[in-house]
C-alpha cells in the first residue's frame, strides 16, 4: 500500500508519469488514499489497515500543502535522507571525538548551526586536505580554537547550570546584591 502511494506521488525526474507540481501531487495522493478508504473493508481482520488508511488520509490533510514543496522548488529534495545522513555523520564523529554515548548537552547544542558549518566543510572535503590541515596547525592554534569554542559555549553552560543548580545561582545572585548594597 505505502509503495504504491509512493509510486503515485514520486518527484522522480526520469518517470514520465511523475506529478508536474505540487497540486497535482497533492490531488493524486487525496484521490488514492480516497480510493483506498473506499475499498478497504472495515470489519474483521481488515480493521487494522482501515484504520492505517483513515490515519494516513487525516496526516495528508493535516500536512498536505507541506508534503509537496519538492515539485515546486527544485532546491528542495524529496527526502530528508541526505540532511539526516549528515546530520548522523556529524553526531557520530563528536562521540568518536568526545569519546562519549551521547552528543546530549554538548558542542553541537552549544555552537549550533556554527559548529555545523564547521563539520560540513570537513565532511565535504577530502580527508587528505583535513589531515594536512591538522599537521599544519600549531599549539597555539588549537589553544586559540578551544578559547573561542568556550567562549561561544559559554551562555548555554550557564543556561545549563542555572537550570540543574537554581539553588545555586540564587544564593549567589543574593550574595552579590547584598554586596552592592554594602557600599
Amino acid at each position: 500500500m505505502l509503495r504504491t502511494l509512493a509510486r503515485t506521488v514520486s518527484p522522480h525526474p526520469d518517470d514520465p508519469d511523475a506529478p508536474k507540481d505540487s497540486t497535482a501531487a497533492e490531488e493524486r495522493l487525496k484521490a488514492l488514499l480516497a480510493r483506498l478508504r473506499a475499498e478497504t473493508r472495515r470489519m474483521g481482520l481488515a480493521s487494522a489497515t482501515s484504520a492505517f488508511v483513515d490515519h494516513l488520509a487525516q496526516l495528508s490533510e493535516r500536512y498536505g500543502p507541506h508534503l509537496f514543496v519538492c515539485f515546486d522548488h527544485p532546491k528542495i529534495p524529496p527526502t530528508t535522507n541526505d540532511l539526516e545522513r549528515f546530520f548522523g555523520a556529524s553526531k557520530g564523529q563528536l562521540r568518536r571525538t568526545l569519546g562519549t554515548k551521547s552528543t546530549a548537552g554538548g558542542v553541537a547544542q552549544n555552537l549550533g548551526a556554527d559548529y555545523l558549518k564547521a563539520f560540513a566543510t570537513t565532511w565535504c572535503s577530502s580527508t587528505e586536505q583535513l589531515i594536512e590541515a591538522l599537521r599544519n596547525a600549531s599549539p597555539d592554534d588549537y589553544r586559540q580554537a578551544r578559547t573561542e569554542i568556550d567562549l561561544a559555549e559559554a551562555p548555554a553552560r550557564l543556561r545549563r547550570s542555572r537550570r540543574r543548580f537554581p539553588e545555586d545561582h540564587i544564593q549567589a545572585i543574593c550574595a552579590a546584591w547584598e554586596r552592592g548594597l554594602d557600599k
